[in-house]
């Protein structure tokens, strides 16, 4: 797995979403999370395909934030699931062949995703972020405490930047994950 976790932010049109994440493979990114919450499920199925078209071209991975079934319809690389998504399984949802991951906020829901057995996680948030002002962050410490407890790969996110994988590494996380370090204005 790379170091760094692209997350996909705001886009007006699914060109813009296009040329904003040509944009980020262009730099060298390859591994892409298409998160888009507010789309109906049929648009997201629709543009998730053709972010996979363009993904693979780069020789990129491509997870997708959705529901695992999507995996049926749009043959991307793995699906990565919110907290709740998370919460409301009791086994993994998708086979072993395509990755699974999952955000996690505390050592309850890291338990959680290891017992389903996802294969990397995010935990969230470190620092303070733009796109979750309330949240209050774990910290450095508190990434390290988690990231120790957890047997698998771990993206620090919340605040982060690509100059903050050094200290991720310090940490004991894989890497970084973020939206707006790395998401094209």
């Amino acid at each position: 797995l790379p170091p760094c976790y692209v997350i996909t932010g705001t886009f007006s049109s699914p060109d813009k979403l296009l040329t904003k994440t040509q944009q980020v493979l262009m730099q060298g990114h390859r591994l892409i999370q298409f998160r888009a919450n507010t789309l109906p499920l049929a648009e997201y199925v629709i543009l998730a395909e053709q972010l996979r078209r363009v993904c693979h071209q780069h020789q990129a991975t491509l997870i997708l934030n959705a529901p695992a079934e999507v995996l049926q319809t749009v043959n991307a690389d793995g699906i990565h699931l919110n907290s709740q998504r998370l919460l409301a399984l009791t086994q993994r949802p998708i086979s072993k062949d395509k990755w699974l991951f999952a955000s996690v906020h505390n050592e309850q829901e890291l338990q959680h995703a290891q017992r389903i057995g996802v294969d990397a996680v995010v935990i969230a948030p470190v620092a303070h972020t733009t796109t979750h002002p309330a949240a209050i962050p774990l910290g450095w410490p508190g990434l390290e405490k988690m990231s120790h407890r957890a047997n698998r790969p771990v993206y620090a996110l919340g605040g982060m930047s690509e100059k903050e994988v050094v200290m991720a590494r310090q940490h004991g996380a894989h890497g970084v994950a973020a939206i707006s370090a790395f998401w094209p204005k």
